[in-house]
């Protein structure tokens, strides 16, 4: 008798060890049988794929960033998730050979991930971590065999997923983005407001904002300013939300400021995101991103050009500034509670909800970001306020979502009492330390799946 498998990228440690349960059992509920545990196993020497990647090499398809976001192994993206792996790594941005070192590990990596899963017989369901980045091509894989898939990713929760004849979504940005499908009565538009004026009052509640000694004192003269530019992380999950012409964030900025600086008119205020400012440093991502843009602003020594060396409430700052002036981001969260308090916005439409919505000003290629940057204040469009309240009220009042009661990690907290910020800057040694009994686990799984979100 044929095994029947849980198929999953993370052994059980860590927050896996109360998440991967929760998904086998919910998975097992489903399908009224029992499955067994296997987890990812690649061989390192594989000649196919290196012979693969050898190919792709001397076809010359690593060097132009349109082909090799396009790069493909048996029919499936490879070269986006390569991309988004290599740049997690600092040293990428700044070295040439270093770059196409990791590069080529990376597509050598994800192809092997690919192949291994391709061949793999009897799985009845998948946990997969971090499809943003290598893990992102076993998406594909599996939704094309028609297997659910659990993961967790931000906007959404802890969520499952799986494909049928009215879905085609194929690409992990199509999974996990908000979309237009549920409309909002008005009672739900108030809970909107609400979230967002708490937002913009208590940054602090945010386990990520935490140990973030904010400087709310202004001293700068901010009355010429044309345009805010909000600097995301140049490390985490790049091309989460997909492709619009700019490889990571870092490329996006330098191409934002050069085309601003083209008009000597242009008055820029660049505003670092709060966690590069980390008082402890929760994980050496914020160091790197931290690293990088101070690296970066050397080359901007202009009188034209403001920089925030110092974490400020988006609040504070916006209160001291022009109800015309053009905000710019690439995709963060700071965009809704700057459309709420009354301003304009330029953001990719790669983020976290899609384009049925018609918040911003959004560009999908160089050419179209192009033309927003030379748009006066006046041509810009406001948000359709409708649109607005959805998207916030899918955000911040999902109770399954990441700032709801039932998210996966309040669940965690209130049941081990631990911490929000201890959870969130060192999940891993903390949950290892903690004994729990059989009843404890079971109460624990019960309610991570409850708190699943079925996409």
């Amino acid at each position: 008798m044929q095994k029947k498998l849980f198929f999953s990228t993370q052994p059980l440690k860590g927050v896996y060890k109360y998440i991967i349960p929760a998904a086998k059992q919910h998975s097992e509920q489903n399908l009224k049988k029992k499955l067994q545990y296997t987890f990812i196993k690649v061989k390192k020497i594989q000649p196919d794929i290196i012979f693969f990647v050898v190919k792709c090499l001397l076809c010359g398809k690593f060097f132009k960033k349109e082909t090799l976001m396009n790069l493909k192994y048996k029919s499936l993206n490879l070269g986006r998730y390569a991309i988004s792996e290599v740049y997690r790594n600092p040293k990428c941005y700044f070295s040439k050979i270093k770059y196409y070192y990791e590069l080529l590990k990376a597509i050598y990596l994800i192809a092997s991930y690919a192949k291994y899963a391709i061949n793999l017989k009897n799985i009845n369901s998948v946990y997969l971590d971090h499809c943003m980045y290598k893990n992102g091509i076993l998406i594909e894989v599996f939704s094309q065999k028609n297997i659910p898939i659990y993961a967790l990713g931000y906007p959404r929760g802890f969520f499952l997923f799986k494909m049928d004849k009215k879905k085609q979504l194929k690409k992990y940005e199509e999974i996990i983005q908000l979309n237009k499908s549920k409309k909002i009565n008005q009672l739900q538009k108030k809970k909107a407001s609400k979230a967002l004026r708490e937002a913009l009052l208590k940054t602090e509640k945010f386990p990520w904002m935490q140990h973030i000694a904010f400087k709310d004192n202004i001293k700068i003269n901010l009355n010429e300013i044309t345009h805010v530019v909000y600097i995301h992380s140049f490390t985490d999950a790049q091309l989460v939300y997909g492709y619009d012409g700019f490889l990571n964030v870092f490329e996006w900025f330098k191409f934002t400021l050069n085309e601003l600086l083209k008009n000597k008119n242009n008055k820029i205020l660049v505003k670092a995101h709060p966690s590069f400012f980390h008082e402890k440093f929760p994980n050496k991502m914020a160091m790197h991103d931290r690293m990088i843009f101070f690296k970066l602003i050397k080359d901007y020594n202009s009188s034209n050009v403001i920089i925030l060396k110092d974490p400020i409430r988006n609040k504070q700052l916006l209160n001291k500034i022009s109800k015309q002036t053009i905000l710019i981001s690439h995709h963060g969260s700071v965009v809704l509670e700057s459309l709420f308090m009354g301003f304009k916005c330029i953001t990719s439409a790669a983020t976290f909800w899609n384009d049925q919505f018609h918040i911003t000003n959004s560009w999908k290629n160089v050419s179209e970001y192009k033309k927003l940057l030379y748009k006066k204040w006046n041509v810009l469009k406001y948000p359709n306020k409708n649109d607005l309240m959805n998207v916030s009220y899918q955000l911040f009042c999902n109770p399954k979502g990441i700032y709801g009661k039932n998210y996966w990690e309040h669940i965690l907290i209130k049941n081990l009492k631990i911490s929000k910020s201890s959870l969130f800057q060192n999940s891993s040694k903390i949950l290892q330390k903690i004994k729990i009994s059989q009843n404890k686990k079971n109460k624990i799984n019960k309610e991570i799946i409850f708190s699943l979100e079925k996409i």
